[in-house]
């Protein structure tokens, strides 16, 4: 991955860990969209066109327009950038999905029974 790229990821992962930006997901149920000023950056997972056993993360920059101006596909044999791409990943669609508090109130519900 880039070097630029896994600073974007990374600041992603602290800004998202830190309620500073908000996550929505797309018409696709496995990319999700964060709005940075004029721009925006999807990520996804998406099945590896390379190999048959893998799978891949994907990050678009998207302009002004919404137009798709760079697109990477970060597969597993980039370990480190797989990595970070794996965390922000789960952790925007944690986010999105209200994960933790659905299983907390699924968690307080049980304990009301």
């Amino acid at each position: 991955m880039e070097s630029k790229y896994k600073e974007i990821v990374n600041i992603l992962i602290e800004k998202t860990k830190s309620g500073n930006i908000s996550w929505n997901e797309t018409s696709s149920s496995d990319r999700f969209i964060v709005n940075i000023s004029m721009n925006a950056v999807v990520v996804g997972y998406i099945d590896n066109p390379f190999e048959d056993d893998a799978q891949c993360y994907t990050i678009d920059i998207l302009n002004i327009m919404g137009n798709t101006i760079e697109k990477t596909i970060i597969r597993p044999i980039d370990k480190e950038g797989y990595t970070l791409m794996e965390q922000l990943y789960n952790i925007v669609k944690r986010n999105v999905m209200k994960i933790d508090e659905t299983l907390d109130e699924i968690i307080s519900d049980l304990k009301k029974i």
